[in-house]
């Protein structure tokens, strides 16, 4: 099982940084993204959370709980609709009756980009592939 994630950190009049990495641990009220990015989050930082795991495409809003930079970050789900909170139910549930571990354990996927800390404002997502076809 493998996740790819991208993280939004809300940072005021400053500009939004983007932040990309690898979804290794889900449940139904958080995550950890590793993350190879130099940039530490304080804890309680919004950011806008988008991840994939499985051609599961779930977005979120949360706070950071621990940053160790070129390692990841830790986040608390805080706000998420409906839609987005019934698949990451829905997914959660469906791992647990297999008896599957929601660790993800697998190697990064191929087809995404190194692990990159960049501007957000002009940079394209790699999830917007994604976003068009669900």
């Amino acid at each position: 099982m493998d996740g790819d994630a991208e993280v939004t950190v809300l940072s005021g009049g400053s500009g939004a940084v983007l932040l990309r990495g690898r979804i290794k641990n889900v449940s139904q009220s958080g995550c950890y993204v590793e993350t190879s990015a130099l940039r530490k989050l304080a804890a309680g930082t919004r950011v806008d959370l988008l991840f994939v795991v499985r051609g599961w495409l779930v977005s979120a809003k949360a706070d950071s709980r621990f940053s160790r930079s070129k390692v990841g970050m830790g986040f608390r789900f805080v706000e998420m609709d409906t839609e987005n909170r019934s698949k990451l139910d829905r997914f959660v549930n469906m791992v647990r009756v297999r008896g599957e571990d929601l660790v993800l354990r697998k190697g990064p996927v191929a087809a995404v980009p190194e692990v990159v800390e960049e501007k957000a404002a002009g940079a394209g997502s790699w999830l917007d592939g994604v976003r068009r076809r669900r």
